[in-house]
């Protein structure tokens, strides 16, 4: 099974979409379902100053359930998410051990660092996006600081033994590129598995055909790789720079 999740994704049950290579956030249910994977989008419902642990309570609750019905295998579940969701596999990864991959796309990792920062494609100060946004904290930072760094995935990156692929686009200005560099360099540090994406002139999402293309070949392999028991590719097995 491929855990996908954002926010709230029960709006989409009857959408459907076209299986295709190009793909803007990796994920494409309809690729998915075709390689034989059940898809799951969980709801998530949240607690004010705690959304990283809002998320792994709704999103483990939610799996347990599917595997409790019998139909998937429980060593065999990946968890995928990309922005918002990005932040929230990346926080997931430290908290539980359910899931055998994790898949991260241009997500933030160190709240400090993201609530500090300037949103480059906005001009504004990052701020707004805790105090009145999805990160669901409206205490300044100063006055929350145990918050802030208890839902910082990065913080905790020493709980983390789930492999993970994590992914960004070089020119990112919706989720500064080098969130995920600075989640990727503590995983090395650790010792973690795991390998970095950078697409150069891409984005926050993927834009270029060749990208799009590239991406969507390496997400399936690596959840084969994991999922499936499939022999990995040679830059799975040996890394690539």
């Amino acid at each position: 099974m491929v855990v996908y999740i954002y926010e709230r994704l029960s709006q989409e049950v009857h959408r459907y979409v076209n299986p295709t290579l190009h793909n803007n956030i990796g994920i494409n249910t309809s690729n998915l379902t075709a390689h034989g994977y059940l898809v799951l989008h969980p709801d998530i419902s949240y607690t004010m100053d705690d959304v990283g642990i809002s998320a792994t309570d709704c999103v483990v609750s939610a799996t347990k359930a599917v595997i409790a019905m019998g139909i998937v295998q429980p060593d065999k579940i990946g968890l995928t998410g990309h922005s918002f969701g990005g932040y929230e596999v990346n926080f997931i990864a430290t908290q539980t051990d359910i899931f055998a991959t994790i898949v991260s796309g241009a997500g933030s990792s160190d709240l400090v660092n993201t609530y500090l920062s300037i949103g480059w494609n906005t001009g504004k100060v990052e701020t707004w996006r805790f105090e009145d946004h999805q990160y669901r904290m409206p205490l300044p930072l100063f006055s929350n600081m145990e918050g802030f760094l208890r839902n910082s995935p990065v913080m905790q990156a020493q709980n983390i033994t789930t492999p993970m692929l994590i992914w960004t686009g070089e020119e990112d200005r919706q989720v500064d590129y080098h969130q995920t560099i600075e989640f990727y360099n503590a995983l090395r540090r650790l010792g973690k598995k795991t390998i970095m994406l950078v697409y150069p002139n891409n984005g926050h999402i993927l834009t270029e055909s060749d990208s799009r293309e590239d991406f969507t070949h390496r997400y399936e392999s690596w959840l084969a790789t994991y999922l499936k028991d499939a022999s990995p590719p040679e830059w799975i097995a040996k890394g690539m720079r």
